[in-house]
């Protein structure tokens, strides 16, 4: 049988060298980190900060719930145990079943609660520097979440946790039935509320700063207004929500019609979706119209490319790639992707080509860390084929 009191021990200790890690990236990125130039390197580390150092906080907390619904019922704590990352408590007793019940429960309501105050600060409140609003804001939906959801799930798997005595239905049927009906609201009514097109605006505009003047969903769709839509959703794009970028953009198609900018990029949004299938009929469209600038064509050709190549269709991505203009500027990561698609399509000195080219380009670029990894093995598997 697993010695779970040791297994949570261990990751504890693997969360706490994480922590060191993170303070170090913190202390080394101080200045960039609390300007108001917000960077997604800067978001990511907000997440690492806010989950290494206020979850901890979180979890003393929740044992402290637990602790003072055990007095409150009349017993007494004869262990109270925090590890940082994971802690429990051991309340002594002679409990009723609905007193389990709520001490069980009083851990769980106060991590909520904790959770829905950092939300609470980080929408609400007026803070500075920005990156406070992510660090708040992301924080406080995982911790809400994982307190409604994924430790429901660790307990009702049988590991450990307070959700299997909460959902005894056997001892408590009419309190465990009521808990669920609250639990099911509360965490469809969060998950509605934090991908709602008008939440996500305004966090964006909390983050990033875009400025209020710049509507979720504009009254009208002529010149300066279509501009406007455009550019909140080339932003919801940066912020990683592409689903609100769809839905701005498809109100937009119902009032303009298909012009071929919102088509463009509602292609590129369902590609951020993982959904070619979604986005080539639309940035062929887009591409059909004439109606782009040669830049506008350039960067819808690319993307229908990269449609094609993640359809499998890699001929028909090759044959557009080839088509680049050298005289229009391209984002580098393309010269990444023209690199998969000769690799795939067999055309390896090609493919070793268009790797060697893009590390070239993108050596020393934060944003691009993970690619030029990728692309550096790709080049050493295809350099040593040369060799031989």
């Amino acid at each position: 049988m697993f010695n779970w009191y040791l297994i949570f021990t261990l990751i504890s200790l693997v969360y706490v060298g994480k922590a060191f890690q993170t303070a170090y990236t913190l202390w080394r990125q101080w200045a960039t980190f609390w300007d108001d130039d917000i960077t997604p390197q800067d978001r990511q580390l907000a997440r690492e900060v806010g989950f290494f150092f206020l979850i901890p906080i979180s979890i003393f907390f929740h044992e402290v719930g637990h602790a003072l619904a055990t007095w409150m019922v009349g017993g007494r704590v004869a262990a109270f145990r925090w590890y940082i990352y994971w802690g429990y408590v051991q309340p002594v007793g002679y409990f009723t079943p609905a007193q389990d019940w709520w001490i069980a429960l009083s851990g769980n309501v106060v991590s909520l609660l904790f959770g829905l105050g950092l939300l609470t600060w980080g929408y609400w409140g007026r803070l500075r520097p920005r990156i406070l609003h992510e660090l708040f804001l992301e924080t406080g939906y995982f911790l809400a979440m994982y307190t409604l959801v994924g430790y429901p799930l660790l307990s009702l798997l049988g590991l450990v946790g307070d959700w299997v005595v909460i959902y005894d239905f056997r001892r408590t049927p009419l309190l465990s039935a009521a808990t669920g009906l609250v639990h099911l609201a509360l965490t469809v009514g969060l998950w509605r509320w934090w991908n709602h097109p008008a939440v996500v605006h305004r966090r964006l505009l909390l983050v990033q700063g875009t400025g209020e003047e710049m509507p979720a969903a504009p009254e009208g769709e002529e010149g300066e207004g279509l501009e406007r839509t455009l550019h909140a959703a080339r932003n919801y794009l940066q912020m990683g929500h592409p689903p609100s970028a769809i839905h701005l953009l498809e109100g937009a198609r119902e009032r303009v019609g298909d012009d071929p900018r919102v088509l463009a990029l509602l292609g590129e949004s369902w590609l951020h979706q993982q959904r070619p299938g979604k986005a080539i009929p639309l940035l062929r469209q887009a591409l059909a119209s004439g109606a782009l600038s040669p830049e506008e064509t350039q960067a819808t050709r690319d993307l229908l490319a990269l449609a094609f190549l993640l359809d499998d269709r890699v001929r028909e991505a090759i044959a557009l790639f080839e088509q680049a203009d050298p005289h229009i500027p391209r984002p580098v990561l393309f010269l990444y992707w023209e690199g998969v698609a000769y690799l795939k399509g067999g055309e390896r000195v090609q493919a070793l080509a268009r790797f060697r080219a893009f590390l070239e380009r993108a050596e020393g670029e934060p944003a691009l860390a993970e690619w030029v990894q990728y692309a550096r093995a790709f080049v050493e598997e295809l350099a040593g084929e040369e060799d031989v």
